[in-house]
């Protein structure tokens, strides 16, 4: 890449940045748990989307290329601090439910991380991150087809402990 970005180039990725920063901080604490660190792999994401000689080709595609280098990073410092070796060793913050505002919002969410990692995950960036199941395979690397499944088994999950719940308060 040249050492000077062009005037098209920084503006695409001044939009960029704001439109996904803080997108990218919340997905990365919802996997790391610390709000600082998610700060500073985001950072060095963006650093490294900078840094690419194909930057103009990866346009195209460049949040999913942010979401999935700023979720690999946060795994390789889950390994390195914690022993983590996959999503189903993280245990998902429970701060993650303290910005929504209503009780039913936060039931919702605390049923989403009974699942397994695996399932909240891919259901978070379909239903909170709005991507496509293509876009979320490519980002988790888990096929298309694993993607439906995980997000049909977490949601089927989720429907049973939903009607479980009103049975439960019509008694």
């Amino acid at each position: 890449m040249t050492d000077e970005l062009s005037e098209y180039d920084r503006n695409w990725i001044l939009e960029l940045l704001d439109s996904q920063e803080a997108l990218l901080v919340r997905y990365c604490f919802k996997l790391t748990g610390n709000l600082e660190q998610s700060k500073e792999i985001v950072q060095q994401t963006w650093l490294k989307l900078i840094k690419r000689d194909d930057l103009r080709m990866i346009k195209s595609y460049a949040v999913q290329w942010l979401y999935t280098v700023c979720r690999n990073s946060c795994m390789d410092h889950l390994r390195k601090v914690g022993n983590v070796d996959s999503l189903e060793d993280i245990q998902t913050p429970s701060a993650l439910i303290l910005d929504d505002k209503t009780t039913e919002i936060n039931e919702i969410f605390r049923m989403i991380k009974s699942l397994p990692a695996s399932q909240q995950e891919v259901i978070l960036l379909k239903f909170q991150e709005g991507f496509s199941y293509k876009e979320i395979s490519k980002i988790t690397g888990h096929s298309i087809s694993n993607v439906g499944f995980l997000i049909h088994r977490g949601i089927s999950t989720l429907r049973g402990a939903l009607q479980g719940q009103n049975e439960e308060e019509n008694l």
